[in-house]
């Protein structure tokens, strides 16, 4: 009981703030005053269907996150192993789109399905196919877990699920697939170079989360031209990193190690590598059910090394201060596209995102310095050009907008709401044209 207690007071205490943080981002789209009825609205609130409150929501998201961190010490055996990898993931910052974003709250309530499903194992049928069909198709793999814990026949709910979830498991992605460009979509050996690459750069920002934000600048060009994403097939050290990891789980299962942590964190986090881009390239809620898995595989070594538990202590120090210095971001947009901004200063897409909310707090003076920043990144990007031209536009500035528009319409993605975007450029020209031709 002390221990669960320990685990509890390290998630209530440093994500206490964010209670009274408003939405932010894809949350607004569901942020609604229309009630129906009180249970119906609550599941909406789990769901991230229907918001009403910000406070109530930011509650329920903030007491799954600490739920989950008190199911890996009990489901994983309650020994100190697992007490030490609850302790860590309650305050590892890489878990903030879950544990605070409401938008990623889906993540982490099917991180509590799996859980409860190990603790209480002839439920965890129902609660896999449950997770699936409401929260997050996140879970699929999940069954491969039970190759160590048992029984090892639950592996079977695998085709299961595909055949329940078959329209969805097919047609979501493909979605998101076709609407990607060639480079994305190419499907060929070299490109497990970039899933390799992936997993080393999740395993590091899981281990050791230097830099947090929506987009991180690893990858963040990769299939946006042939230019930007030929120079990702390089051999750099997440390569390594990502192939070691391989290697490693490799040589333990062979060898009979205790590597069920580092199983689960490959397993869990390979669909999201990249080998076929269906969204960010790189996004630290995809890594949230995968993390449960480092965090304990961490927790095996340590209390097998000298010291282990100082070790511990000191990484468990480290994430604690890095979380509560990040966490004012959530406060509002503004902020959170700031500090995006501020931590990858390379990404133009939030230089993008801070100059549009810019506008919309009425200070467009600083939001065209923040897109011009931008471009000096990204030149030839889409939204940063267009986005500059319609702000000059707006002030009247339409002889300046000319360059920005044109080079707006050069970088036009055929592959994304082109003829929506076409017109929007075209309506753009023939304003510029109407005022600089009177």
């Amino acid at each position: 009981m002390v221990r669960i207690l320990c685990i509890i007071i390290s998630a209530l205490f440093f994500y206490r703030r964010t209670v009274k943080y408003g939405y932010i981002i894809d949350d607004f789209q569901v942020a609604t005053h229309k009630r129906r009825n009180k249970l119906f609205d609550f599941w909406g609130q789990i769901r991230g269907h229907a918001y009403f409150q910000p406070r109530v929501e930011h509650t329920i998201t903030l007491l799954f996150h600490t739920l989950n961190s008190v199911l890996i010490y009990l489901a994983l055996g309650a020994n100190d192993v697992s007490f030490m990898a609850g302790m860590l993931f309650a305050v590892n910052p890489v878990n903030n789109q879950t544990s605070v974003w409401l938008s990623g709250k889906v993540y982490s309530v099917a991180v509590t399905m799996v859980l409860l499903g190990i603790l209480f194992k002839p439920l965890y049928p129902l609660l896999y196919l449950f997770a699936g069909f409401y929260f997050s198709l996140n879970v699929l793999l999940t069954p491969l877990l039970f190759l160590f814990i048992n029984p090892v026949w639950f592996v079977a709910f695998i085709p299961v699920f595909l055949l329940i979830f078959k329209k969805r498991v097919v047609v979501e992605p493909k979605r998101r697939y076709e609407g990607g460009t060639s480079w994305m979509r190419e499907v060929s050996l070299r490109k497990l170079i970039i899933s390799i690459k992936t997993l080393g750069y999740y395993f590091r920002i899981c281990l050791f989360p230097i830099k947090l934000a929506m987009c991180h600048q690893y990858l963040h060009v990769f299939g946006l031209s042939k230019k930007e994403t030929e120079k990702w097939y390089t051999f750099d050290i997440y390569f390594w990193l990502g192939l070691g990891v391989l290697l490693t789980l490799a040589t333990g299962l062979v060898l009979k190690w205790q590597v069920f942590g580092l199983f689960w964190f490959v397993v869990l986090m390979v669909q999201w590598c990249n080998f076929l881009v269906l969204n960010h390239p790189i996004c630290e809620r995809y890594a949230y059910m995968a993390n449960v898995g480092l965090m304990y595989m961490v927790a095996t070594v340590l209390m097998k090394v000298p010291y282990g538990t100082y070790i511990a202590v000191a990484l468990w120090t480290y994430y604690a201060t890095k979380l509560w210095h990040f966490l004012p971001a959530y406060k509002n947009n503004l902020e959170y596209f700031k500090s995006g901004m501020e931590q990858f200063d390379k990404v133009a897409i939030n230089y993008n995102q801070y100059g549009l909310e810019l506008v919309r707090f009425n200070r467009p003076g600083t939001a065209l310095e923040t897109f011009n920043d931008g471009l000096l990144c990204r030149p030839n990007d889409f939204r940063l050009n267009y986005n500059t031209a319609n702000l000059l536009c707006s002030m009247s500035r339409f002889q300046e907008a000319v360059c920005y528009i044109n080079r707006a319409e050069a970088a036009l993605d055929k592959n994304n709401s082109y003829d929506t975007w076409k017109k929007q450029v075209d309506s753009i020209k023939a304003t510029i044209h109407t005022h600089t031709t009177q």
